[in-house]
């Protein structure tokens, strides 16, 4: 059996034990970090109602029943994680707002497919403060007179 020259294993040069010495940290694996379960499946429920949603046109009956049942299907019983997502998109959009129908509708399809209603004032609010940071301008260190110029 003939192996390709470059499946077979070396050995790391001088060089490379040093750099992996002093820039690899024996904790790092440690602090790798570990997605939250929870958090994976809402990001599935988010895509999912978002593909359903479209450009937030009203779906037929048949559309809908097929979104709410794929939603129902994936959150698997979890309302409070349906009740997240939908109080998100409730809470970050504001009537003015360009998609502002489309999140209505994501959100009325979490609401059917079983999301806990008594759950989804409270993810509101962290929708509300979720908008309120994004509209923030974050300090660069860099301050700017009324002509944009920096000073």
């Amino acid at each position: 059996m003939l192996l390709h020259p470059l499946a077979l294993k070396r050995q790391p040069s001088r060089v490379e034990t040093i750099v992996e010495r002093v820039f690899y940290d024996a904790r790092m694996g440690a602090r790798r970090h570990v997605a939250d379960p929870d958090g994976v499946l809402v990001a599935r429920i988010a895509g999912t109602a978002s593909r359903h949603a479209g450009a937030g046109a009203p779906l037929s009956e048949e559309s809908e029943a097929t979104a709410v049942a794929e939603l129902r299907e994936l959150a698997a019983g979890r309302g409070d994680l349906l009740a997240r997502w939908a109080g998100i998109k409730l809470g970050y959009t504001q009537p003015s707002d360009v998609d502002a129908d489309r999140c209505q509708l994501i959100a009325e399809l979490c609401i059917k497919a079983g999301a806990d209603l008594s759950l989804i004032e409270e993810w509101v609010t962290v929708g509300r403060i979720r908008r309120e940071q994004a509209a923030t301008r974050p300090y660069t260190g860099v301050t700017h007179n009324r002509r944009g110029n920096s000073e």
